[in-house]
């Protein structure tokens, strides 16, 4: 009897252990200095900027995740839309970010709205996102990827996409 009390004790300290650490998890999350954060990155990084006009919101159940309200990000030097995107979501499972891997388990998206645009000397308004700007060719590193690290892995169980749109332009043609 004896020791079932201490079981039920010691599952009663690591339950109350978890609200405190979802509490503090919330408490913590600061959405406007997560917002200015993203959009600082991504205009440093790409030389797009990313406005979230949407509200940026937490869960941790059933799986811990980040739910996104409206956003838009330029092409590359602001020069008109590139994506446009009412809601997404993205779900995360907690044990392999302790090793260095994410593991989503779902990406939601709806409202989806991209324009991939096809330029005359044949390079894509993606391009520098996939990673083959004109650094990549020339073989050159930036300053930030020339340490060794290791790498993040990444893996996507599921994506989910709702009201998409797709609009391809061809200024080649």
């Amino acid at each position: 009897m004896k020791a079932l009390r201490i079981a039920a004790y010691a599952a009663l300290a690591v339950l109350a252990l978890l609200a405190v650490a979802v509490g503090l998890l919330f408490a913590l999350f600061d959405e406007a200095r997560i917002k200015e954060e993203l959009s600082q990155q991504v205009l440093a990084r790409t030389q797009r900027k990313l406005v979230i006009d949407g509200p940026l919101k937490l869960s941790v159940w059933p799986d811990v995740g980040v739910q996104i309200g409206h956003l838009t990000l330029s092409e590359k030097v602001g020069q008109g839309q590139f994506v446009a995107l009412d809601t997404a979501r993205l779900a995360v499972a907690v044990m392999p970010l302790l090793s260095k891997r994410v593991e989503v388990r779902r990406v939601g998206a709806d409202g989806l709205a991209l324009t991939l645009v096809k330029h005359k000397d044949g390079s894509m308004n993606i391009d520098d996102l996939a990673g083959d700007d004109k650094a990549a060719k020339e073989g050159k590193k930036p300053a930030a990827e020339s340490s060794p690290t290791t790498p993040l892995q990444f893996d996507i169980a599921g994506v989910d996409l709702r009201n998409a749109k797709l609009e391809y332009r061809d200024e080649a043609a």
